[in-house]
């Protein structure tokens, strides 16, 4: 996720607030960020601490069966044989 897109969602996350955009060609605004591991990708959620960022504004969403066996259903349509 570009910074951008992660400032937009801390944005989301905050009912849309404004959030800075830093300007990464100022090294000293590099050096600030250089150990921001925040990602709501749930991937990255051992680097995130005990609350890691939710990868929906509705929280964290379990699919149902349902939603599961379409998915499968439409990887294997397209040749996807991953899980």
């Amino acid at each position: 996720m570009s910074s951008v897109g992660i400032l937009a969602w801390k944005s989301a996350l905050q009912d849309g607030i404004p959030v800075e955009v830093p300007d990464f060609r100022d090294e000293a605004v590099r050096k600030k960020y250089e150990d921001d591991h925040w990602s709501p990708l749930p991937k990255f959620r051992h680097l995130q601490g005990p609350e890691p960022p939710p990868a929906s504004i509705l929280g964290d969403i379990e699919p149902s069966e349902e939603d599961i066996e379409y998915a499968k259903k439409i990887w294997r349509e397209i040749g996807y044989e991953g899980e």
